[in-house]
């Protein structure tokens, strides 16, 4: 690719792939934990996009994969505990897919995936004992995937990553001592995933984290009763 990019330096088919040989390079390097070479091929790959949008710059498809390598490399420094910079790489993604939502703002993938950041920050700030900060993300995720959802209303990933968004703001307000919201949001949890699995029904992981979450305010439900 990069000889190619020597005789054709603007010919984007041949940018965008190098991008996402790199982006998948980096993967298989995290799965193997070398986490180093990962964030070195992160970058690259990162450094592809960039090139990209300087010849397209209202291009949303690179917009988004940009915004999702973003993600990922937000991910790869959290695992590194380098947690300043991994608030650094989501606040880009972030900026990276309203660019991409001023383009094309029907995008629900675009949608679905910044809440999937908004997410990740909230676990972030819960790690970092955060806890305000961490309500506001997981909120701003839940919106984003309402939004995403009034475009595919039957999306699963939307469906499924909103479930999980409320199961860990309920979670967070069990922590906080706001037991009635917590209750609120993980009934609103367990009816997602329920939705879900209507439209999935042989979907285990769906069915293990519903099940899971049933079980969870069963025990909830016998140890009031016992108290």
């Amino acid at each position: 690719l990069n000889s190619a990019l020597l005789i054709s330096p603007d010919y984007r088919p041949i940018i965008n792939t190098k991008g996402l040989v790199l982006w998948s390079l980096g993967g298989v390097q995290e799965s193997l934990r070398d986490f180093e070479a990962a964030k070195q091929s992160y970058s690259e790959a990162l450094a592809a996009y960039n090139s990209d949008l300087l010849i397209a710059p209202d291009n949303d498809t690179i917009l988004y994969s940009k915004g999702n390598l973003l993600g990922s490399l937000g991910d790869l420094q959290v695992k590194l505990n380098e947690f300043e910079s991994a608030k650094q790489f989501y606040s880009e993604a972030l900026a990276t897919y309203n660019s991409a939502l001023l383009i094309a703002p029907d995008n629900n993938g675009i949608l679905n995936n910044k809440g999937s950041v908004f997410h990740s920050l909230g676990d972030l700030q819960v790690k970092l004992n955060e806890f305000e900060s961490a309500k506001q993300f997981y909120l701003e995720a839940i919106a984003a995937y309402n939004s995403a959802l009034i475009i595919a209303p039957d999306s699963i990933s939307a469906l499924n990553n909103k479930g999980n968004a409320l199961r860990s703001l309920g979670d967070l307000q069990e922590k906080l001592f706001e037991r009635q919201e917590a209750l609120k949001n993980w009934q609103e949890a367990l009816q997602i995933f329920n939705q879900c699995l209507a439209i999935v029904p042989n979907n285990d992981h769906l069915r293990n984290r519903r099940d899971a979450l049933q079980e969870y305010l069963d025990n909830l439900d016998e140890d009031t009763v016992s108290s």
